[in-house]
């Protein structure tokens, strides 16, 4: 239900309710994120797929680090190893440029 659905039907039942103005003023973050959300809202970026980019964000955040230590240990173990700089770790295959 919208809020100007929910404001007419408690008018029509003559139910009294609050009216917070603080609500509609943009100094207050919550304020600026529900309007920001209206226009995530329009462009498709609904709750739901807000969780899901989140969750993967999380992924990435955890698996980033250790995929990155096992790439600097593999380069490192390939440096002792006697083959230098130009050992990429990966089979001695170098990467796209």
């Amino acid at each position: 239900m919208t809020k100007a659905r929910l404001i007419a039907t408690l008018k029509a039942a003559e139910v009294p309710y609050a009216d917070d103005p603080s609500n509609r003023n943009e100094d207050f973050t919550r304020v600026r994120l529900r309007a920001a959300m209206a226009g995530a809202l329009r462009e498709g970026l609904t709750p739901e797929r807000l969780a899901r980019l989140a969750h993967r964000v999380e992924r990435i955040e955890i698996r980033a680090p250790r995929c990155l230590e096992r790439r600097a240990a593999a380069r490192r173990a390939g440096a002792m190893a006697g083959r230098g700089a130009g050992h990429y770790g990966y089979g001695g295959v170098r990467p796209a440029a």
